[in-house]
């Protein structure tokens, strides 16, 4: 057997094993429920239904909000790979779950890909692969619906550079676009790009220049498009107005976890929250310090063993744009933030030689105990993924602060008909948050559930008070006074719904059952026709128009001598 053929032979072998080991770790999550912002993006998010809403898709922020609002999530191909599901599962969270497991495979197999056409050997590259495929660290990406972000952009990047590899400078601007379209940390591309011109290739400047000028003018463009609101404003809410001097220990505090769990992937769970730590703080200095010896590292190496210079430069810059430095992100970590990342380190962990340990002979046995390891706790872990009560008491079992798992779990408390423990973990977020409305909003719902009305109102009115423009707040509060009969009120409640929003199409159908009650007929007929305007199919604005017709004709009728 010829050489090519041993090396072709010892490809498809790693391919099928990236293949069997990715669907055997996630295969006992397929079968879980729709978790958390599944709920906003997939579940409950109309525009997936229907392909009249492509334009939509590509023209709001993800979850649907329109560009002009405060967000930093444009990612329409995110949204539509949803779209694109639905045709397939509607709403069965295993096929969407399954698309997970299949990109995941996609971009370990491109990742493989990517690494051999680099040059370095298919061992080296396989093993890389296998240990990024089955790390249970990446369970928040691949178990949660609603992580398929990094899924997408981490495996168009892969392919842009596999292009920029293979010269073919128009697939790789293509992909690099809808890389950026996935998730916005795919602006990091054109770095990797020179760091591997820096180190494994230094050949061919002239080449090099040009795949990053492209790189570069794409990334210009797409952030003046940003900036300007056309692609969706980069907003990042920042409540406590912190300073990136305040922010940087938190991120040395990060990335001695970061490593941490990479190599110990225990305790691993969503919600770090927004943290701010002191320069004394040992997690800050012992991540400063990892962080300088591999930096000095990844500097000295450079000339003896590119490889590693790459690897370790690929882990530090895929994670500046999620350092917090620059701007204020919802977290001070995220696990799921180690999905590109993560590739670098596991190279530099594969990696032959003396540099991390010499054990040369015992190394091969040593990643074989490790990804038996991390296999099973893969598999173990994605139980809690299962599970949506295991899920969230786990998190606040590491996030007791977190508001936003305490209204998670409220939220799921209802969906199951536990009212009065909901109303518990409502109150658990209002303590934590005692001036959001919309918590206040909620738990005037959940009373007007039990049949408390005048409780229900109190809080419907505090949340107004407190958080301006809550239209649902303003239409439940709206339905709590009609059934008190104070009518007047009630009415005042859905137009002032409707200011806030003129097309809420329920909003239009209550204002109108309100006049007709008061006998003013026109109006009421115009809030309905208005209703079935936007929603054509809205069969309770049909109802309540045939319903007035018919109150009209009766009094016609009675007025005939």
């Amino acid at each position: 057997m010829t050489a090519i053929n041993v090396n072709q032979r010892n490809i498809l072998v790693v391919i099928l094993l990236i293949m069997g080991l990715g669907m055997a770790v996630y295969a006992n999550v397929i079968n879980g429920p729709f978790l958390w912002d599944d709920h906003l993006l997939v579940a409950d998010n109309a525009d997936i239904r229907d392909w009249r809403h492509l334009e939509k898709i590509f023209s709001s922020n993800i979850g649907g909000e329109s560009l002009e609002a405060k967000s930093s999530s444009y990612r329409p191909l995110q949204t539509f790979s949803y779209l694109i599901d639905y045709c397939f599962w509607e709403l069965n969270p295993a096929g969407y779950r399954l698309t997970n497991i299949i990109l995941h495979i996609f971009v370990a197999v491109s990742l493989f890909w990517l690494l051999s056409l680099m040059g370095l050997a298919v061992r080296l590259s396989g093993l890389t692969a296998v240990l990024f495929v089955v790390h249970p660290l990446h369970a928040g990406v691949v178990s949660y619906i609603s992580g398929r972000a990094d899924l997408l952009a981490a495996l168009f990047m892969l392919l842009a550079l596999v292009s920029y590899l293979k010269d073919r400078p128009v697939f790789m601007s293509f992909c690099f676009c809808l890389a950026l379209l996935s998730k916005e940390t795919a602006l990091i591309l054109p770095v990797f790009i020179w760091l591997y011109n820096g180190t494994i290739n230094r050949k061919t400047p002239l080449k090099a220049s040009k795949g990053i000028s492209i790189l570069g003018l794409l990334s210009a463009l797409y952030v003046i498009l940003r900036l300007t609101g056309a692609l969706g404003s980069l907003y990042f809410y920042d409540p406590e107005r912190t300073t990136a001097f305040q922010r940087l220990p938190g991120f040395f505090a990060a990335f001695f976890n970061y490593i941490r769990l990479i190599i110990l992937p225990f305790g691993l769970h969503m919600e770090y929250g927004r943290k701010l730590f002191g320069f004394n703080d040992p997690q800050v200095l012992a991540g400063f310090g990892l962080f300088f010896l591999l930096v000095v590292m990844a500097v000295r190496i450079k000339e003896k063993d590119p490889i590693i210079s790459f690897s370790l430069g690929w882990f530090i810059v895929g994670l500046i744009p999620v350092s917090n430095i620059f701007v204020n992100l919802n977290a001070y970590m995220a696990e799921h933030w180690l999905y590109i990342p993560s590739m670098g380190f596991f190279l530099f962990i594969n990696r032959d030689g003396p540099y991390l340990f010499e054990l040369n002979r015992a190394r091969p046995y040593l990643l074989s105990v490790i990804t038996a390891l991390y296999v099973g706790l893969t598999i173990f872990n994605n139980r809690y993924w299962r599970d949506p009560g295991a899920f969230f008491t786990r998190t606040l079992s590491y996030a007791p602060k977190s508001v936003r798992a305490h209204l998670e779990l409220a939220k799921l408390l209802t969906r199951e008909g536990n009212i009065d423990l909901a109303i518990i973990a409502y109150n658990m977020a209002g303590q934590l948050d005692p001036l959001n409305g919309k918590i206040h909003g909620a738990i005037g719902l959940m009373h007007y559930k039990k049949g408390d009305v005048d409780r229900a109102i109190t809080h419907y009115q505090k949340a107004n008070e407190l958080t301006e423009g809550l239209v649902e707040n303003y239409m439940n509060l709206g339905r709590a006074l009609r059934d008190k009969k104070e009518f007047v009120q009630s009415r005042q409640a859905f137009e002032r719904a409707l200011a806030f929003n003129p097309s809420h199409v329920s909003a239009l159908n209550d204002v109108g059952v309100e006049y007709a009650r008061d006998g003013e007929y026109t109006k009421a007929e115009y809030y309905f026709l208005k209703a079935l305007e936007l929603d054509e199919n809205n069969g309770l604005a049909r109802a309540n128009l045939k319903q007035l017709n018919h109150i009209r004709d009766s009094r016609i009728q009675g007025q005939t001598p």
